[in-house]
């Protein structure tokens, strides 16, 4: 569980230190790197042609993998190209 940040807070915080924190188990700073990337990665999938519902689906399905990779301790230089 994470502690109780505020995600307005967390949404200052560089990506490194986002990922700092999401490699320790931080939840909500995940939830911030959500925030911050959903909109330009779901853009990036509809210029990649795909329909609203399939580039719904695969952007959650890129999230829940980068969420596991980051668990798993994968290293990530930057953020938004790993992405």
């Amino acid at each position: 569980m994470s502690p109780r940040v505020s995600t307005r807070l967390l949404a200052t915080q560089s990506d490194q230190r986002l990922l700092e924190l999401v490699a320790s188990g931080h939840e909500r700073a995940f939830e911030a790197v959500v925030l911050r990337y959903r909109k330009p990665l779901l853009s990036y999938c509809r210029r990649m042609g795909l329909a609203d519902a399939r580039a719904e689906d695969v952007l959650q399905q890129s999230l829940l993998k980068a969420w596991l990779a980051l668990q798993r301790g994968t290293e990530v230089r930057e953020l938004r190209p790993w992405l």
